[in-house]
């Protein structure tokens, strides 16, 4: 009888660990997907990011953790910290404990622009992903982790298959208006997919889109990039990604070269992300969703600084020469906008096609715009 118990136990031992696939469900909060992890038996959201390399941790809620060394050169959006700060850290994930060094920083941010009052604790990186093939399904919002040496190549066959870069990031070539970039498939970015601008003047002037100056809005674990920069939205694009060709998607063209894909629009495919066979296969299961955004609408965004306890105008159309970027805006036809940013769309959306008087602080002075209904 102990024998056979023995025999059980080594069997069901064996299918555990070369387990064809792993299934973790994922919520979508604030536009990226957000996993449970377990640390010391209590469970963590970390955002699953295929466009970090390594796995890092929130120091606001592992606090006092002891420095075990610093990583250099660790690359954001526009911007390069010098170092950050390492420990050793252990987790449970995939049914599996990892004990690994991870960055260490303050995430705070992350947990700012989550409007479910939920604490981001971590972003799982490529680190933890790079031994297995990653199907991402949008549909039943589920992360499918596949052992490489017995994925049935079966469910991919009607998917389109491109190769990734030659480097140590997902990087893949798509091509629009003729132009051609190298894109980060980044499912820790909340936006569409944006690239530069370089040569693309006369494409977009062919587009439906629309214009805007933009600071201080793009963030990561570096922090916030406060360069101010020229954003095109174009409506009507044209994406190719290998043999796969879309119409009418959403894309932001920038000054910065950051050419990036976002969740957003990732999550129109099922994809299957291979980090190690330098792998991406993609299928369509749905459209690029064109918004009714403030922005479109109004001409301007603005954000709440908790700091220094004011609102900004932090998006502006190019077209709008009343308005700089930067102002505090006091009050919108007499309504003092929201210090939650989270309500900050809805109130913004109360304005839509009627004249604005706008109280502003531009200076250290009160001035009074009037602003017209936007075309």
């Amino acid at each position: 009888m102990m024998h056979k118990i023995t025999f059980f136990i080594l069997v069901l031992f064996f299918a555990r660990s070369n387990a064809q696939e792993l299934i973790i469900p994922y919520e979508n909060p604030f536009g990226m997907p957000v996993v449970n992890v377990s640390v010391n038996g209590s469970m963590h959201q970390f955002v699953f990011d295929t466009g970090a390399y390594k796995t890092v941790i929130n120091s606001q809620v592992f606090s006092g953790l002891s420095i075990s060394s610093k990583i250099d050169d660790v690359g954001g959006i526009n911007s390069v910290r010098k170092s950050m700060d390492q420990v050793k850290f252990s987790f449970n994930f995939l049914d599996k404990q990892f004990d690994k060094e991870v960055i260490y920083t303050d995430l705070s941010m992350l947990s700012e622009f989550n409007c479910t009052n939920s604490t981001i604790s971590g972003i799982i990186g490529r680190d933890v992903m790079e031994d297995y093939i990653i199907e991402i399904n949008p549909d039943k919002k589920e992360l499918i982790f596949y052992n490489p040496s017995s994925f049935n190549e079966d469910k991919i066959a009607d998917f389109t298959k491109i190769k990734l870069r030659k480097s140590n990031n997902p990087r893949f070539h798509v091509k629009i208006g003729k132009q051609g970039r190298y894109v980060l498939f980044d499912t820790g970015s909340a936006g569409k997919l944006r690239i530069s601008d370089y040569k693309l003047d006369q494409y977009i002037k062919t587009t439906k889109h629309i214009a805007y100056k933009k600071k201080g809005s793009s963030w990561g674990i570096h922090g916030f990039n406060n360069k101010e920069d020229v954003i095109h939205t174009i409506y009507n694009a044209e994406v190719q990604i290998g043999k796969l060709k879309i119409e009418n998607q959403t894309v932001e063209t920038s000054r910065n070269d950051l050419n990036n894909m976002g969740f957003g629009f990732i999550s129109q495919f099922i994809s299957y992300l291979d980090l190690k066979g330098k792998k991406l296969y993609l299928k369509q299961i749905g459209k690029d969703y064109i918004s009714e955004t403030p922005l479109k609408n109004l001409g301007f965004y603005t954000r709440y600084d908790s700091e220094k306890k004011k609102t900004h105008i932090v998006s502006l159309s190019t077209k709008n020469n009343q308005l700089k970027l930067g102002d505090h805006i006091i009050s919108i036809n007499g309504e003092k906008p929201p210090v939650n940013n989270c309500e900050m769309y809805s109130f913004l959306q109360k304005f839509y096609n009627i004249p604005l008087k706008i109280k502003l602080e531009r200076e250290n002075k009160v001035i009074e715009i009037a602003q017209s209904v936007q075309n």
